[in-house]
């Protein structure tokens, strides 16, 4: 029991208002169902021809709808079925047959009564069916929370019995579904569903012609035309460059890798060329820094049949003695690559699987070459920066990084050849001495000066050296036999625990401390004995004080809590009309076409950004309770809600309010607006059924017992207010609460109950939006899809939907070769409002081998999670969708074709294995969200410009100009930012069973975007995508990390492994017995 503890009240049931959805028919599918009743046989004279399933691009008008109620377009698609069925099914190689088999053994030995004798029904019978059927996927529309009625024993269907053995797929289910709708052969729709075959994979999707709807909008693109010669060959060298000096060569010995870096690359490649090809211009080749050069001139003497072996010689940091390095030097086996290749990409009906990726790799290099000659420094793998910087915190206390200003730059072949450049910044540790560096990172710690003079503790020591782990310093102590200083350049790879005042042992037997040692051997006095040392040696253990070390400049620190983006985002955060000045400022300055690589190369940029045409997409109205509907007055993107009430509220019978933090001494404020506020929506948070908990210093097994005494007394949902830098006391109650013991639990920091500006009604009142989605309830809805319609008046879903999300996070680098699992998270909708998400958690493999470090964005286990989610949506609704729309975050263009091979064909093995004697296969529709890129929309017209801002509206679309000229994606700004220039997301069709029209795809996406439960605004991607993030970053918070002292930044629910077979792949199941929370809110 906790120390501090008392009941202010048991609860004695639900109360306040309910909220539930209207009794009244959201539209045509009621005056259908009615007029179904009556007239169950349809007039041959309104049937449509057989090529209407397919016309997804063309609905009908709502018009036709009321001409001809008693004739739904299922009951027309069914009633084809039987003619089209010969026609469309292409049988998937190799899928069908395997299914059968275990589907028809365990009927053998059972044998129930009612089965013994089976009977087809009669053409009659299915006649009369019918409009039985159609009302049960009615229903699912006009009350999608009650669970369908229940029926006879002798009705159950062999979809309901896999659902019973497969029911511990599918979170809290236990026994017989009960009132699980019959399936027969004509319940669903006709569709055909092929294997991906390798010519689809690489054909994309077309564009079924750009969108019409919505306002015209002029803009202006951060894209800028890219003029070259076609007729320019270059020839492609392969370079390998190894240090000869004996520490290197033992290094190898012992079967480690020994790299390069960078930079000493390119020193070596300079000597190269001036010593063995002097006569060849500088600016007519361009160098990767690895092992790749670009040459506009043929090297003599060097071809692919015979290698041309070198010895280079570099001056040592001391100037005493040289290092000895060798360039090997192959011409590559397609040595010639062509600028043309480009045009031909354009002209042609290549897609993006074609994109001709060595002549962009080529233009790559050439832009870098390009911004290095203009005094820029390259920091990763595209951007490129200013060499001033400024300090990133704005006021004491704060970060001690500093700032660096500076462009990205990126060839995009899409409409035409455009070279997309914007601003970017990174943060990079000071160049300064490392010991003051380590004070001020503690200072931003809230560390006390007085830790300095006694030796660290191991938990302060391993949170520095962390932060420093393979950073490079420089050391300028060292003299030479002469007695001349010079400068040599170590990697740290720890700090450890002896400090300068410890004793060391010389070779000679006799003992000093260090401190002596660097008195006697380089006459330094150290000003911070008590430090630690850092060590610069990975195979010996060679230390230096950290005062004698400077930390070199362009280094990224790690950002694994996000403070750094947060804090570059508050200084670089700028209006959107100022960023386009910026970008098209620093060009002008850079002046690109005085470039002398440029000039070689026949390359010219122009300046000016690009105007194109956009379209604002009309908003939809947001519904509440009682018929109460919102429209967004504030301007596209956000409504307000003040006076509304959840369209359905969340129920609890008991919970409990837990203050954890000892420093919030009056946290009744705050209880009291929670109560209050609750109460007026209808959610039962009252005092009389909490349970009050006051513990100021929490661990994990005080939490631990809370839980347990949750448990017994049958506490359902828990508030903790907890510190902003307790973070372990978070992991702590999320995995507890989510894994253990089942109890949905909501977090509040304690500036938001105690301070001053708290407790803020809107603060409280963004608490309860994610409160009443994680006790089952629902904000609020979207009218135009409650009634299928959309801002035109014409049908977007005319049938059973489901929507998916899908996101993976991997893990920190953990700066070995060691292989760790990611998280894949995948959520889908449970409801027509497309409101209510479910969702399945993997674990995987984070990499694809220990010899690359490419991240793996494959889902392994997309099957089982799309199966689990399609049991789940059939138990809850008592049919199966007949489409799918599903969105993928998080994934590149050079991944589309490995995620349409393993993914969209897990979705369609998932989909066969959900067929139980009837075919199932849904439409499939499946999108890439993309995130990931730079290109920017600014408004050419001040009138068109929102917020402070001054940003595109939400709903601003593009189609044309800037996307691919053939292929089926486009850009949406969905929302309106709050600060800085909004990004707009790139939506790019790998897969189109449904037949999607641009209007309707662009459209049921902008609405899909105001449905995210935890704010009154729309979100900048799609509310399932969004959701499918948090969840992958609720499991990482479930992994923990171990923070001991001799661990390393593993997990604590894993190990590390070099070998990706030791790695076993994990489903991740919650403990909630309910299934309609939404807990990862």
């Amino acid at each position: 029991m906790p120390a501090k503890s008392k009941t202010r009240g048991r609860g004695r049931g639900r109360g306040g208002n309910q909220g539930g959805p209207s009794q009244e028919a959201p539209g045509f599918p009621q005056q259908q169902q009615q007029q179904q009743q009556q007239q169950p046989q349809q007039p041959p004279q309104q049937q449509q021809p057989q090529q209407q399933p397919q016309q997804r691009q063309q609905p009908p008008q709502p018009q036709q709808w009321q001409q001809q109620p008693q004739q739904p377009p299922q009951q027309q698609q069914r009633q084809q079925q039987p003619q089209q069925q010969p026609q469309q099914r292409q049988q998937p190689p190799q899928q069908q047959q395997p299914q059968q088999q275990p589907q028809q053994q365990p009927q053998q030995p059972q044998q129930p009564p009612q089965q013994q004798q089976p009977q087809q029904p009669s053409q009659q019978q299915q006649r009369q069916q019918q409009p039985q059927q159609q009302k049960k996927q009615q229903a699912w529309r006009q009350q999608p929370q009650q669970p369908p009625p229940s029926r006879p024993e002798a009705e159950t269907s062999q979809i309901e019995r896999e659902v019973s053995e497969l029911s511990l797929e599918v979170e809290g289910a236990t026994g017989t579904v009960e009132g699980a709708a019959a399936l027969p052969a004509t319940e669903f729709l006709p569709v055909t569903v092929s294997a991906v075959s390798d010519q689809r994979r690489r054909q994309l999707p077309s564009r079924p012609g750009g969108g019409t709807k919505g306002r015209k909008i002029a803009l202006y693109a951060n894209h800028f035309n890219f003029k070259f010669s076609d007729d320019l060959r270059v020839f492609m060298y392969d370079f390998e460059i190894q240090d000869c000096n004996k520490r290197t060569q033992n290094v190898r010995q012992k079967g480690k890798t020994f790299e390069l870096r960078r930079t000493e690359c390119e020193a070596v490649m300079r000597a190269f060329m001036r010593q063995f090809f002097p006569k060849i211009n500088q600016y007519r080749y361009i160098y990767d820094g690895r092992r790749v050069a670009y040459f506009l001139d043929k090297l003599p003497g060097v071809s692919s049949e015979s290698t041309f072996k070198k010895r280079v010689l570099l001056p040592k940091d001391s100037g005493e003695g040289e290092n000895e390095y060798s360039v090997l030097v192959v011409e590559s086996r397609t040595p010639t690559r062509h600028f043309g290749d480009i045009s031909t990409y354009l002209t042609t009906e290549m897609g993006t699987a074609d994109i001709p990726i060595d002549a962009i790799r080529v233009v790559d290099v050439l832009l870098k070459a390009t911004f290095i000659e203009k005094s820029m420094v390259p920091i990763g793998s595209r951007a490129l920066f200013f060499e001033r910087s400024v300090p990133l915190g704005q006021r004491e206390g704060d970060l001690p990084w500093v700032m660096h200003q500076g462009l990205f730059a990126s060839l995009r072949p899409q409409w035409s050849v455009r070279l997309n450049v914007d601003n970017t910044q990174v943060a990079c540790y000071p160049s300064k001495n490392l010991a003051d560096l380590l004070y001020e990172i503690g200072k931003s710690k809230r560390w006390r000066d007085d830790v300095w003079n006694r030796e660290l503790s191991d938990k302060d020591r391993i949170i520095l050296g962390k932060l420093v782990k393979m950073c490079r310093v420089e050391a300028s102590h060292y003299k030479t036999k002469e007695g001349r200083n010079f400068t040599r350049k170590h990697t740290i790879f720890d700090l450890k625990r002896s400090p300068a005042a410890s004793t060391i042992t010389l070779d000679d037997g006799s003992t000093l401390t260090v401190q002596q040692y660097f008195k006697k051997q380089y006459g330094r006095d150290l000003q911070y004995p008590h430090m630690p040392c850092a060590k610069v040696s990975s195979n010996r253990n060679t230390l230096l004080p950290v005062e004698l070390c400077t930390m070199m400049p362009y280094q990224k620190p790690p950002d694994k809590e996000g403070e750094i983006v947060s804090a570059i985002i508050r200084k670089a955060a700028v209006p959107a009309e100022q960023r386009k000045a910026e970008i098209e400022d620093r060009l002008k300055r850079l002046e690109l076409n005085k470039s002398r690589y440029l000039a070689e190369f026949k390359v010219n940029i122009d300046v000016r950004m690009l105007q194109l045409w956009g379209r604002v997409l009309g908003s939809p109205a947001i519904g509440y309770a009682k018929n109460q509907s919102v429209k967004l007055d504030r301007g596209p993107g956000k409504w307000d809600a003040r006076n509304a009430v959840f369209f359905e509220t969340g129920q609890v019978q008991r919970w409990a309010f837990v203050n954890l933090d000892d420093r919030v001494r009056n946290d009744m404020p705050f209880f009291n607006m929670l109560t209050q506020q609750a109460g007026q929506n209808g959610i039962p948070l009252r005092e009389d059924n909490c349970k009050y908990v006051k513990e100021g210093r929490p661990n994990h097994d005080l939490i631990d017992r809370m839980f347990r005494e949750f448990q017994k007394d049958k506490i359902e949902f828990a508030m903790f207010v907890v510190n902003a830098f307790d973070k372990e006391s978070y992991k702590t109650i999320k995995s507890l609460g989510d894994l253990k013991y089942g109890i949905i639990t909501q977090a509040v920091l304690s500036k938001n109950v105690e301070g001053p500006r708290a407790p803020s009604p809107q603060t409280v009142g963004n608490i309860l939006l994610k409160i009443n989605g994680k006790l089952g309830g629902i904000n609020w809805r979207l009218d135009q899809l409650a009634r299928d319609l959309n801002a035109e008046g014409r049908a977007i879903v005319k049938e059973p939907m489901i929507v998916f999300g899908a996101d993976v996070t991997h893990p920190a680098p953990t700066g070995d070769n060691s292989i760790r699992k990611s998280i894949a998270a995948v959520v889908a909708s449970m409801d027509v409002n497309f409101t209510r998400y479910s969702a399945e958690f993997r674990e995987q493999v984070s990499r694809k081998g220990t010899e690359t470090n490419a991240v793996k964005e494959v889902i392994d286990d997309m099957k089982g999670a799309v199966k689990a989610l399609l049991l789940k949506f059939y138990k809850r609704n008592g049919f199966k969708p007949t489409s799918i729309m599903f969105y993928r975050d998080g994934v590149s263009e050079g991944q589309f074709t490995e995620v349409l091979r393993h993914e969209v064909a897990a979705i369609q093995q998932a989909c066969t294995e959900m067929a139980t004697g009837n075919e199932y296969e849904p439409r499939i529709t499946f999108i890439i969200v993309g995130k990931r890129h730079h290109t920017r929309l600014f408004p050419a017209s001040k009138q068109d410009a929102i917020g402070k801002s001054g940003n595109c509206p939400a709903g601003t679309v593009v189609d044309t100009d800037i996307v691919h000229k053939r292929e089926f994606n486009f850009y949406l700004l969905s929302h309106e930012g709050i600060q800085g220039t909004s990004k707009p997301s790139l939506y790019h069709v790998l897969w189109d069973d449904n037949k999607w029209s641009s209007d309707d795809l662009q459209l049921f996406t902008y609405y899909l975007c105001h449905v995210y439960m935890r704010c009154t605004r729309s979100v900048s991607i799609p509310s399932p995508v969004y959701y499918a993030h948090l969840c992958a970053f609720r499991a990482r918070t479930w992994q923990g990390e171990d923070s001991s002292p001799d661990a390393s930044s593993v997990s604590s629910r894993q190990s590390a492994a070099t070998d990706p077979a030791s790695l076993r792949l994990e489903k991740i199941e919650p403990a909630y017995s309910r299934d309609d929370s939404m807990f990862f809110l």
